[in-house]
């Protein structure tokens, strides 16, 4: 599998995450009580904050054993946030030259 492949498989597996169970009336909460707006929070939370555990488990096994892949690992465990998960996985497996972590 090439590390494109690999980033297009965690970036889609994040999407599909956040639009499970979307619908559903119970389940988890997108807006934290007294969120003004609707804005999202400066860190994740709810849903967000589950996707990003998943991930976290998925990279761990999903990077091992690849150049820099631990430093990705430690990334990816210090993201607060979807965009900034996006970015990593983007910046690591999609750029045509790997940017250091």
């Amino acid at each position: 599998i090439s590390p494109a492949e690999r980033g297009q498989f965690l970036l889609a597996y994040m999407d599909l995450l956040l639009r499970e169970r979307v619908g559903e009336e119970t389940g988890f909460r997108h807006t934290a009580p007294g969120q003004p707006d609707g804005s999202p929070p400066p860190t994740a939370r709810g849903r967000e904050r589950w996707v990003i555990n998943k991930l976290r488990a998925l990279g761990s096994w999903y990077t091992k054993g690849i150049d820099r892949g631990s430093q990705l690992r430690v990334a990816i465990n210090s993201a607060q946030s979807i965009p900034e998960l996006r970015a990593l996985i983007e910046d690591f497996f999609l750029e045509p030259e790997p940017i250091g972590l």
